[in-house]
C-alpha cells in the first residue's frame, strides 16, 4: 500500500492531466449522446470526416427518402470517433509524461516523444480545442523554452487557420465573424496563459531543487573541510614536534655522549643519567609523532549523509559496508567530488526517481569501492562528458579505476575503486 501511495504522489501531476482530459472527453461525449445527431457541430475536421464517410456508405436524401439514416450514421461515426480519439489522447498523455519530472526540459527529446506530442496536437486540432490547453502545458514541462515557444506558435497558427476555415462556410455576416474572431482570440490568449503559468512553475521547481542541491553540497563540504582541517592541523603539530623538539633532543644526546667521554670520572654517573633521560624523551617524542600520524584518518560518512539528505529528487539510498576511513585528504576529496558529480549528473540527465550509492571497504582497509546506480532511462550510446572525464582523471591520479555502464531504459551505473594506502611517515 505504501508503494502505491508513493507512486501516486510521484505521478500526481501526470494523473491530474490524464484525469482532466478524460473528464473533458466524458463530458463532451455525454453532451453529444444527449443532444443527438442534429445538435452536433459538424464543422470541425472530425465532423467533416464523419460527413464524408457517411456519404460513401449511405444513400443521399431524395423525394422518397428523408435521409434520417444518413444523419444517424453521421452521428454514430462522430460520437464513437470522438470518444476513441479522446481516450487515445489520454493514453498518449500518460505514456508521454509518466517518466518525466520537471527538470526534463533540459534533456533533448527523443523521436518517439515528438511523434507522441504531434499526435496529441493533431487530436486537439481535429477533435476538441480544449485539448490544446493540455498540450500547451506539456510544452512548458517537457521542452526547453525556445523549442516550446516554437511549438506553441505552430500550434496557435494551425488552430487559428483551421478555425477560420471551418467558420467560413457557416458565418454569413460581419458581426458574427467579429464575434467568432474575438472568441478564437480568447482561446489563443488562454493557451499562452496556460503555457506561461506552467513555465513559471517549472522555473520555480527547478530553482528549489537547485537551491536544495547547493545547500546540501555546502553542508557536506563544510563537514569535509572541518575534518580535513583537523587532520592537517594534527599533521602540522606532528611535523613540528619531529623537526624542532626531536632535532634539539638529538643534539642534546650527542653533546652528552661527547661530554661523557671527556669529563672527569666523578661526573660519569650524572652524565649517564642525563643521557638516559634524553634518549627516553626522544623516544617518547617519536612515539607521539607516530601516534599522530596513525590517527589521521578522515571519516566521510557524515559528509556524504549530509549531501544525500539534502537532495529531494531523486531519492538517494546510501549504504556503508566496513569502516569508511580514508587515510589521505586527497583520497577523501576525490571520493567526495566523484559522488557529488554523479548525483549532479543523475539530477540533470537520467530522469531517475531512485538512486543508490554503496560504499565498501575491504577487510584490510586498503581499498574503497563505490557502486552508484539509478533507475533512470540511460542513453542509447555512452558519451563521456566533462564531468565523467574529470572523475576518471581524478581517480587515475590516485591509482584507482572507474567503470561506467549504461543500460538504455534501465539506468546508469558507475563502479569506482580507490586505493587507501597510508602516506609514509
Amino acid at each position: 500500500m505504501k508503494k502505491v501511495i508513493l507512486k501516486f504522489a510521484r505521478h500526481r501531476a501526470v494523473i491530474a492531466g490524464v484525469a482532466l482530459s478524460l473528464f473533458i472527453a466524458g463530458l463532451e461525449s455525454l453532451l453529444l449522446w444527449l443532444r443527438g445527431a442534429q445538435a452536433d457541430d459538424m464543422h470541425s475536421l472530425l465532423g467533416q470526416a464523419a460527413i464524408w464517410t457517411a456519404t460513401q456508405f449511405s444513400p443521399a436524401p431524395s423525394l422518397t427518402r428523408a435521409g434520417s439514416d444518413r444523419n444517424e450514421l453521421i452521428h454514430s461515426l462522430f460520437f464513437y470517433s470522438y470518444t476513441l480519439f479522446s481516450l487515445g489522447f489520454a493514453v498518449l498523455l500518460w505514456v508521454r509524461t509518466r517518466h518525466v519530472h520537471l527538470l526534463a526540459a533540459d534533456k533533448p527529446a527523443r523521436a518517439a516523444d515528438t511523434i507522441s506530442l504531434s499526435l496529441q496536437l493533431a487530436i486537439g486540432l481535429g477533435v476538441n480545442s480544449a485539448f490544446l490547453y493540455i498540450v500547451a502545458a506539456e510544452l512548458a514541462f517537457l521542452y526547453p523554452l525556445r523549442k516550446s515557444l516554437l511549438w506553441l506558435l505552430i500550434q496557435m497558427l494551425l488552430h487559428a487557420g483551421i478555425a477560420i476555415w471551418s467558420a467560413a462556410a457557416v458565418i454569413d455576416t460581419d458581426a458574427n465573424m467579429r464575434i467568432f474572431l474575438l472568441y478564437q482570440g480568447g482561446e489563443l490568449v488562454l493557451q499562452i496563459m496556460v503555457f506561461a503559468a506552467c513555465h513559471v512553475s517549472v522555473l520555480e521547481r527547478r530553482g528549489r531543487l537547485q537551491l536544495a542541491k547547493a545547500n546540501a553540497e555546502l553542508l557536506a563540504t563544510q563537514s569535509l573541510l572541518t575534518e580535513t582541517v583537523r587532520v592537517s592541523e594534527r599533521m602540522r603539530i606532528a611535523r613540528d614536534l619531529h623537526d624542532i623538539v626531536g632535532h634539539h633532543l638529538t643534539a642534546l644526546n650527542l653533546h652528552l655522549n661527547l661530554a661523557l667521554r671527556q669529563t672527569e670520572e666523578a661526573r660519569l654517573e650524572s652524565l649517564n643519567l642525563s643521557s638516559e633521560l634524553a634518549g627516553s624523551l626522544l623516544a617518547e617524542v617519536r612515539d607521539i609523532v607516530s601516534n599522530e600520524r596513525r590517527e589521521q584518518d578522515i571519516d566521510l560518512r557524515h559528509a556524504l549523509e549530509s549531501l544525500c539528505a539534502g537532495i529531494p529528487q531523486p531519492k538517494i539510498q546510501l549504504s556503508f559496508t566496513g569502516a569508511l576511513k580514508l587515510h589521505t585528504p586527497a583520497g577523501a576529496h576525490t571520493l567526495f567530488c566523484c559522488i557529488q558529480e554523479s548525483i549532479s549528473n543523475t539530477m540533470r540527465h537520467s530522469l531517475a526517481t531512485d538512486m543508490r550509492i554503496d560504499l565498501t571497504s575491504n577487510e584490510s582497509g586498503k581499498a574503497i569501492q563505490v557502486l552508484i546506480h539509478d533507475n533512470g532511462q540511460g542513453c542509447q550510446q555512452l558519451k563521456e562528458g566533462n564531468g565523467l572525464q574529470g572523475m576518471r582523471e581524478r581517480i587515475a591520479e590516485l591509482g584507482g579505476s572507474l567503470l561506467a555502464t549504461n543500460h538504455p531504459e534501465a539506468g546508469f551505473m558507475l563502479k569506482i575503486n580507490i586505493p587507501n594506502e597510508r602516506t609514509p611517515a
